[in-house]
């Protein structure tokens, strides 16, 4: 058993009185009882104020998740708020017990809301079901890119802005679709300062590269009462054939080229009358059955063809066929051993056949 220690009575037992409310009782070794009591507002705190036990608001119970809030419901009375979902905002409401509530944006406005994004990737407008209205001035997005969510809301769309200068675009004042068929590719210059001018549209053209001989399929840009159309050069040989075919020139001292065609030997030997005026018949090897099964062209009235033969050295018979008649002049029936024979005849338009007119 531990001793027992007694005060000597040598020592003057006093009393320590108890000063007013909120006072504190203090060691001091200049009272007789070496305690004495200060009040609260005389304090000066030079270092940490330790609690016994560890208690912390850093680990206080109070806390449950992430940005959880401390509410004061009353007079020395907190309670806990949780947090609210994403993009809500903080607001108070007295009807609350801790007088706030976590609450979604809706209406109309000029209310934005943005997040830390380096990337600039997600800058967003708040609401998502509500119209937001810019109704004065000019609103900027510093180095952020603007977002347009899809009618769905399931995606966002943006836009950028990589101008080294201010620019303004301005809308038509019609309904219309922005639509782009296909990336722009390659280089891109040249300044639009207005409506293309015909100098302007005569420079693309003479620097366009060369086109030597058109194909059928190729396009051709006309201008027809103020409005751009497309011919193929097919189109443009027809037309011009139509055209000139309709006129009526005389040629005065010109010298008209015979169109020839060299055809192979065959029975039924090939000769199109419309593309060419003389057809040679060379190195005839067979008998010719039949002059008429081969021709092609729709002759008219007094168009002229010159038929020549010549036979790989022995004599062939020649058979016109229906398309052909004689006059005073007949259809000679065979060739002439290693000689040429030309057959000269005339469209007779009233027989439809091809008339003999002199041979040699």
């Amino acid at each position: 058993m531990s001793a027992i220690t007694t005060i000597p009575s040598a020592i003057n037992a006093s009393k320590s009185v108890i000063d007013t409310n909120f006072s504190n009782l203090n060691t001091d070794k200049l009272e007789s009882t070496d305690l004495k009591t200060v009040n609260w507002n005389s304090l000066v705190w030079t270092g940490d104020i330790v609690i016994s036990g560890g208690w912390s608001v850093a680990t206080d119970t109070i806390w449950d998740a992430k940005w959880d809030l401390a509410g004061w419901t009353g007079a020395n009375t907190a309670s806990r708020l949780a947090v609210g979902s994403n993009w809500q905002v903080l607001t108070a409401d007295s009807a609350e017990a801790t007088g706030l509530k976590w609450t979604t944006v809706s209406g109309t406005g000029d209310m934005l809301a943005s997040t830390y994004d380096p990337a600039w990737i997600a800058q967003q407008v708040v609401g998502t079901t509500a119209t937001q209205t810019f109704s004065t001035g000019v609103k900027t997005f510093l180095a952020w890119m603007l977002g347009l969510r899809n009618v769905a809301n399931t995606f966002t769309s943006f836009f950028t802005n990589t101008n080294t200068a201010s620019r303004t675009y301005t809308l038509k004042d019609s309904d219309w679709t922005l639509a782009f068929t296909s990336d722009i590719t390659g280089t891109n210059s040249g300044t639009n300062t207005g409506d293309e001018t015909t100098w302007r549209i005569w420079t693309l053209i003479n620097g366009a590269t060369d086109q030597p001989t058109p194909a059928d399929t190729d396009l051709i840009a006309i201008w027809i009462s103020s409005v751009l159309r497309k011919l193929t050069y097919a189109n443009l040989k027809a037309s011009l054939k139509t055209y000139f075919d309709s006129l009526t020139t005389t040629l005065t001292n010109k010298r008209v080229t015979k169109r020839v065609e060299t055809v192979a030997s065959s029975a039924t030997p090939a000769s199109n009358t419309d593309s060419y005026d003389i057809t040679k018949i060379t190195g005839l090897a067979v008998a010719i059955t039949s002059l008429t099964s081969g021709l092609t062209g729709t002759p008219v009235d007094g168009d002229m063809h010159l038929w020549s033969f010549t036979d790989n050295g022995t004599a062939r018979a020649i058979t016109p066929g229906a398309s052909f008649e004689n006059s005073t002049v007949s259809f000679p029936w065979t060739t002439v051993i290693s000689t040429r024979l030309d057959v000269l005849c005339e469209w007779n338009t009233a027989t439809s056949k091809w008339r003999v007119i002199a041979t040699s």
